[in-house]
């Protein structure tokens, strides 16, 4: 079965690279689909359910369906969070430097053998685990250094660059998977909500409320436009911060 454990992984030095439940297995699954990629952001709710082949929810979008094909997501805090244990996407692509805190990745029969901690993405080769079982997929942080940029462009990146908030990792994944199009929902980017109760599409405390910095917009514009290079449609949907220009 899927979810046997191999004893021979179980050890404290096991760290895979690259593994069948990698993001490399994902690589063009979907050729030539509309892929959609939902944030948390409140033009999130202008995503309707299977309007697109393909769906990724970012995050807090967990809490508007239980219906989503992936959800991705590597923020260190994301454990603590109330939307993080929800069954809301068929298969989870999730950072290995918070991999092991998600119990739909690793259920009770790793307890014991794998160190159960979020750690900040630079801290992820402290993280060692044997894969996830089947059907979900981890992988690791970059940053969006020239060589990791031109990878992503020329199909062979095998991370998923940090900078663009986890939506940015979203629209890279959709890339990744040879997506025809790609729809942005809840990818407001908005400065002006930073902190604030309007920031999201749902309601949190107000410690959990992030802030949109001047680099989460010019890394997401980076990645729109290698995307478009390609000839690939990126439609953001309801207003937004991104300034790259529209397909």
């Amino acid at each position: 079965m899927h979810n046997t454990i191999c004893e021979s992984c179980m050890t404290r030095n096991y760290r895979p690279v690259l593994h069948d439940r990698s993001i490399g297995g994902l690589r063009n699954k979907y050729k030539g689909a509309h892929i959609a990629v939902v944030g948390a952001s409140p033009t999130a709710v202008l995503y309707v359910p299977h309007s697109t082949d393909v769906s990724i929810a970012v995050n807090g979008a967990a809490l508007l369906s239980e219906e989503f094909d992936y959800f991705v997501c590597s923020d260190p805090d994301a454990p603590a969070r109330p939307w993080f244990g929800r069954k809301c996407a068929k298969i989870r692509v999730i950072a290995m430097s918070i991999a092991t805190m998600d119990r739909q990745l690793y259920p009770s029969e790793f307890d014991g053998h794998i160190d159960r901690r979020a750690v900040p993405w630079g801290s992820q080769h402290r993280i060692t685990a044997p894969p996830p079982v089947q059907p979900h997929y981890v992988f690791h942080c970059s940053f969006p250094s020239k060589g990791e940029l031109e990878a992503f462009s020329g199909g062979w990146s095998t991370n998923l660059m940090v900078r663009g908030t986890v939506a940015g990792q979203a629209i890279q994944l959709a890339f990744i998977m040879g997506a025809a199009e790609i729809s942005l929902f809840g990818c407001s980017y908005s400065r002006d909500t930073s902190r604030s109760e309007n920031h999201y599409s749902y309601q949190c405390q107000q410690h959990q409320i992030g802030c949109i910095q001047t680099y989460h917009i010019e890394a997401m514009n980076t990645y729109i436009s290698i995307i478009r290079q390609h000839g690939v449609p990126v439609n953001v949907i309801g207003p937004s911060a991104l300034t790259c220009p529209p397909s």
